[in-house]
């Protein structure tokens, strides 16, 4: 894997915010340089970042510094694998988001905890999560959030077998997306709709 640095021109900013004091602007652009680095494919390197950004954060009580850092790195964590160490950043991740009266993003933090137990098997956590952030995004009348987790929950209930559980969320994605007028909700839910309509006819002729 070949090795990123930091050059001169992209370290600059980082001891002119140290040098005046500006710690929160040190995090965020750690916590952006980070992101740059994972991108390039240097995983460790973003790692190491972000823990750096974060470090910050904990220091000078940053909750907002805090969330996106340990949000970094349970990305980094859940591509190597580290599951279980994944959904503990995200927690965390969840909690300082939560804390600061960042709703939204707190809702798709409790979603992206549902998709990691949902791809380690681990089903009835994954619907718990699911819930929690369809309650979040309803009682924050974050419509986008709501189409994305009825889906979610649809699509769960499916592989389980629920097949009429599924219907009545796909149909409620399916409405809403025609309210807000979001087409990409809308096919989801008439391809899920139709997914589901060739499993009862196979159950049907079993």
């Amino acid at each position: 894997t070949e090795i990123y640095t930091l050059s001169l021109h992209d370290a600059l900013p980082i001891y002119v915010f140290r040098g005046l004091g500006h710690a929160g602007r040190v995090a965020m652009t750690l916590n952006n340089m980070a992101y740059v680095f994972k991108d390039k494919g240097d995983l460790q390197g973003a790692y190491q970042l972000f823990r750096t950004a974060g470090d910050i954060g904990y220091q000078t009580d940053d909750k907002n510094v805090q969330a996106m850092t340990s949000n970094g790195e349970a990305i980094i964590l859940w591509r190597e694998g580290h599951i279980a160490e994944a959904v503990g950043k995200y927690q965390d991740a969840y909690k300082a988001w939560h804390e600061i009266g960042n709703r939204p993003r707190a809702a798709v933090l409790l979603n992206n905890i549902a998709i990691a137990f949902q791809d380690t098997g681990h089903l009835r956590e994954a619907e718990t999560y699911f819930r929690r952030s369809l309650q979040e995004c309803r009682s924050i009348d974050e419509k986008m959030g709501l189409a994305r987790e009825l889906g979610n929950l649809g699509e769960l209930h499916l592989k389980e077998g629920n097949i009429g559980e599924a219907e009545q969320e796909f149909n409620e994605q399916l409405n809403l997306g025609r309210k807000m007028g979001n087409m990409k909700e809308v096919s989801y839910a008439l391809l899920d709709l139709g997914q589901l309509a060739m499993e009862r006819d196979q159950l049907k002729q079993g």
